[in-house]
């Protein structure tokens, strides 16, 4: 049995669709549709009630969900075991993008390994959706993003905030600067466009995409511009003078968020030590 169809099968019955499955696990509609009637063959029956307002699943199906959650968690202790080396060692695998990275959590997971000698670590970068879609397919047993992940199954937890700083190039006038001119829109998530609502700030038109939050950087202090960028990562360019704060923007605080699952007792531990370290961070 392949455990990625099962968990492509669990995620279309959770989300009662196979667009929405496929947009949630990373994959094409086509891709999942073919896992489903892959499972499906090999079981000889019918999983799902197809409809134009989506799927549900047959008496079948809700058999086979009951029990795949059991086989993904056997699969899980199995994987651990035999693939990290033995009963006493464990593999975990933690993905995030790379601003967070950069904003202490590398070096709060580097605390955590030093507490715990038995752990192999794996590290993974990437965007928002794509490690979301990774720890629900189990690619990863933790990420950390910039808002809650809200899934059945999986624990979302507040590790530390994200101080962001509306910042310009230092060539711009008052008047271009405060109108965000030359916007370099990063990928913050929803609750940056939420907390930029709160404030009463006016969703800038953006110039430029970028999903890393270093590479925005380097396009301002290249081309010029203005941002929202993480407070750890410009403040030396602004004492510098190689960037100017927007003081009527005022800032930005965001929640960074570890989830896990919640029968993964030892990536529980991680985000535990994770938070610890983190607590006090002002990333």
């Amino acid at each position: 049995m392949n455990i990625d169809i099962l968990r492509t099968f669990l995620a279309v019955a959770e989300h009662e669709s196979l667009r929405r499955a496929a947009d949630f696990m990373h994959l094409t509609p086509s891709a999942v549709s073919a896992r489903i009637r892959q499972l499906e063959r090999s079981l000889n029956t019918s999983l799902f009630e197809r409809s134009k307002a989506g799927v549900q699943l047959t008496q079948a199906g809700q058999k086979l969900a009951s029990r795949s959650r059991t086989l993904i968690r056997e699969w899980q202790d199995i994987r651990q075991e035999v693939g990290s080396g033995g009963r006493d060692a464990v593999l975990l695998r933690l993905g995030a993008p790379d601003a967070l990275w950069q904003a202490r959590l590398l070096a709060a997971t580097v605390d955590f390994r030093q507490s715990h000698a038995n752990t192999h670590v794996v590290l993974k970068t990437g965007g928002r959706r794509e490690l979301a879609a990774m720890l629900i397919s189990d690619a990863l047993d933790c990420v950390v993003l910039s808002e809650p992940l809200a899934h059945p199954g999986f624990e979302s937890c507040r590790i530390a905030t994200l101080q962001l700083l509306p910042v310009a190039s230092p060539d711009m006038s008052v008047a271009d600067a405060a109108g965000f001119a030359h916007y370099v829109d990063v990928d913050w998530g929803d609750a940056f466009h939420n907390k930029l609502a709160e404030a009463g700030v006016e969703q800038p038109v953006a110039t430029v995409q970028i999903n890393v939050a270093w590479l925005a950087l380097d396009w301002l202090l290249r081309s010029g511009g203005t941002a929202w960028l993480p407070r750890y990562l410009v403040h030396r360019h602004i004492e510098d003078g190689r960037l100017q704060v927007i003081p009527s923007a005022g800032r930005l605080s965001l929640d960074v968020h570890a989830a896990f699952n919640l029968e993964h007792i030892e990536a529980e531990e991680m985000v535990r030590v994770l938070r610890a370290s983190m607590a006090d961070t002002e990333a």
